[in-house]
């Protein structure tokens, strides 16, 4: 075989663009960028559509769409999510993490992202506010149903989203803020209706809505007197009587405790 022929055959072929290909590939790019943009004119006008709420929400659908105020004929593309997420948050203190997104072609979707549970509550002026289990204070409230009562010392000031002013030195204050959080970590903390801790020698616990009352005495010891007073709830002498009131107030390695069932002749 002639070796030129060899050449010719290998030779990579050559590319040609026509001047066909370039026209049809400028059409193609043109006609796209004039549908985006119809498109976008469109959307211009189209107002919004369907809202949807998601998430960990503790509130009413219907409340979380009248705290976002978008009027029926809205559009769609001027809503700010930055700015309804802000109003949310300003105005649903039990909300604590919020996202408003835009999905196409006219939706807006509410996802609660994290909220701010009631634990507690406390009473200022006739009045009664929850608190979360930071001690951060949510709202004014007329429902405790299900949340423990707390009796803090000398009270003073309530802010929303702030722990309550108490106390009369910064010492008491943490010691307190301690005793609470050793309560909020115990194991029978589900069990807790209301935890007094206004006078700090006198700490007191309700338990299952009033049936037991667990006298722990100073603000000494704590942790290890809570589970003295799990293990006398699970003695047949407790767990058998119609309540009374469980005695823990000196903490002891070998966890024991008193009990005095209501309706004895030295009931406390």
């Amino acid at each position: 075989m002639n070796i030129n022929k060899k050449i010719r055959i290998f030779k990579k072929p050559s590319v040609c663009i026509t001047w066909k290909q370039i026209y049809i590939a400028v059409t193609a790019v043109i006609s796209l960028i004039a549908a985006i943009a119809a498109v976008m004119a469109i959307m211009r006008f189209v107002r919004v559509g369907d809202i949807v709420v998601k998430g960990d929400n503790p509130y009413d659908r219907v409340d979380i769409i009248e705290t976002l105020a978008i009027r029926r004929d809205s559009f769609w593309w001027a809503i700010d999510e930055k700015e309804l997420e802000e109003k949310l948050i300003a105005e649903r203190q039990r909300l604590e993490k919020v996202n408003v997104e835009k999905k196409f072609p006219n939706r807006i979707v509410v996802d609660v992202v994290e909220s701010r549970k009631p634990k507690w509550y406390i009473e200022m002026a006739d009045r009664k506010y929850t608190l979360d289990q930071r001690l951060y204070v949510i709202e004014e409230t007329k429902e405790t149903e299900g949340v423990a009562r707390l009796t803090l010392p000398n009270v003073t000031k309530l802010f929303e989203r702030e722990v309550p002013s108490f106390g009369q030195s910064e010492s008491e204050v943490k010691r307190t803020l301690e005793i609470i959080y050793a309560v909020n970590e115990s194991n029978i903390r589900s069990r807790i209706s209301a935890l007094d801790v206004s006078d700090p020698n006198k700490i007191s616990i309700e338990i299952d809505d009033g049936k037991y009352k667990a006298e722990l005495g100073k603000k000494t010891d704590i942790e290890g007197k809570l589970e003295m007073v799990k293990t006398a709830l699970e003695t047949e002498q407790v767990e058998n009587s119609n309540g009374g009131t469980i005695y823990a107030e000196t903490y002891s390695q070998d966890e024991y405790v008193s009990f005095l069932p209501y309706g004895s002749a030295t009931t406390q």
